[in-house]
C-alpha cells in the first residue's frame, strides 16, 4: 500500500493547482505574451452579426476580444469564405487584430466558389517567422500538430497546437434499437464496445503524442504548447508529453481548473505548456459555456 503513495501524490499534484486564488489582471507589458487556447466546437453558426444564429459565435469573439491575447491557438476551427450567407471567421479575427494564421486545413470541403476548411489553427498579432504542419493521424478524421515561430521580446519561441483524438465512445448510441437486440444483449455489446473504443484511442493518444513529443525535441527555439490533449492530468500521456515543461495552469491557477464541462465537471483536458526557460506570470481558465470547452489565457515571459 506504501508503495502507491508516490503515484496516487502525482496524479493529485498534477490534477489540482495549490496556489491561493488570485485576481486576474488584463494589463500586460511589451515583453509578456499572452498565449489563450480554446477548443471552440466550430464557432457554432457562421450567420451574419444580425443573424440570431451567430449570437453564440459573436459572444465568443467578444470574449476573445476581452481577453486580448496575442497568440491564438484554437482546435476544432472551421472558417468559410466566399459563403453568400455565411461569414468568415478569419475575416472577423482579422478586424480584431489577428493579422497572422496559420490552420492544418485537415478538412477541406469546396462546394462551387464556397470553400470551408477546419482543423486547428494558430491566430497571433505577430508576425510569424515561420509555421508548418506534422500530420499525428491519418484517414478520414486526420489531425495535425501545427506550429508557429514568432518574436517575444527580441527572442523567437515556437508555438504548437493540436487537438488529439477524441474517444467518441457514443457514436453508435443512435443505433440502440433499431436491430432487434433486447435491452440486456444491447447494454453488454455497447459494453464491450466502449472499453474497445477507449483502448483504440489511448493507442492511438500514445502514437500521436510520441510525435508530438518528438518535434518538441527538434525544435530549435523554445516550445510552448497550448491545445486539447483529450486526456486528463492523471493518463502517462500527459506526464510523458509535459516531462520538464512547467503546466501552467498548476503554476498559477487554483484549484480544478475543469476545460470540459459536458460529461464531467472536473475534466481539464486543455493545457498549457511552457518549457523551464519562461517565466509564468498568471493563468486562468474562463467559465463561460459558450463551446463545450473552456479557453485557458497564460501570460508569459523568457526568463533574463
Amino acid at each position: 500500500m506504501l508503495g502507491l503513495i508516490p503515484v496516487g501524490y502525482t496524479n493529485i499534484s498534477n490534477s489540482f493547482a495549490f496556489n491561493k486564488s488570485t485576481e486576474w489582471s488584463n494589463e500586460k507589458d511589451s515583453i509578456t505574451l499572452r498565449v489563450m487556447t480554446w477548443n471552440v466546437q466550430n464557432f457554432f453558426d457562421m450567420s451574419p452579426q444580425t443573424n440570431p444564429k451567430g449570437a453564440t459565435r459573436v459572444e465568443m469573439l467578444h470574449l476573445i476580444t476581452k481577453a486580448n491575447p496575442d497568440i491564438l491557438c484554437l482546435q476544432e476551427y472551421r472558417n468559410v469564405d466566399n459563403g453568400k450567407r455565411l461569414i468568415s471567421v478569419r475575416d472577423e479575427l482579422d478586424s480584431l487584430g489577428f493579422h497572422y494564421n496559420y490552420c492544418s486545413n485537415d478538412v477541406v470541403i469546396i462546394q462551387k466558389k464556397r470553400v470551408v476548411t477546419g482543423g486547428v489553427a494558430i491566430y497571433t498579432k505577430k508576425p510569424f517567422l515561420d509555421s508548418g504542419k506534422i500530420r499525428i493521424s491519418k484517414g478520414p478524421l486526420s489531425e495535425s500538430l501545427v506550429y508557429s515561430d514568432v518574436l517575444i521580446n527580441h527572442k523567437p519561441v515556437r508555438i504548437f497546437t493540436a487537438h488529439l483524438a477524441s474517444f467518441a465512445i457514443y457514436g453508435d448510441t443512435a443505433l440502440a434499437f433499431d436491430e432487434g437486440e433486447d435491452i440486456y444483449t444491447k447494454t453488454f455489446n455497447r459494453k464491450n464496445n466502449i472499453q474497445l473504443k477507449i483502448r483504440e484511442t489511448e493507442i492511438l493518444h500514445t502514437q500521436q503524442i510520441n510525435q508530438i513529443k518528438s518535434e518538441f525535441r527538434k525544435s530549435p527555439y523554445p516550445v510552448l504548447f497550448a491545445g486539447d490533449l483529450n486526456t486528463t492530468p492523471a493518463s502517462y500521456n500527459y506526464h510523458f508529453l509535459r516531462g520538464n515543461m512547467q503546466d501552467a495552469f498548476l503554476e498559477k491557477g487554483t484549484g480544478i481548473g475543469a476545460t470540459f464541462y459536458q460529461i464531467l465537471p472536473t475534466l481539464r483536458i486543455d493545457v498549457c505548456f511552457a518549457d523551464p526557460i519562461f517565466q509564468i506570470n498568471q493563468c486562468t481558465v474562463i467559465n463561460k459555456k459558450l463551446s463545450d470547452h473552456y479557453p485557458i489565457i497564460t501570460d508569459v515571459t523568457i526568463k533574463q
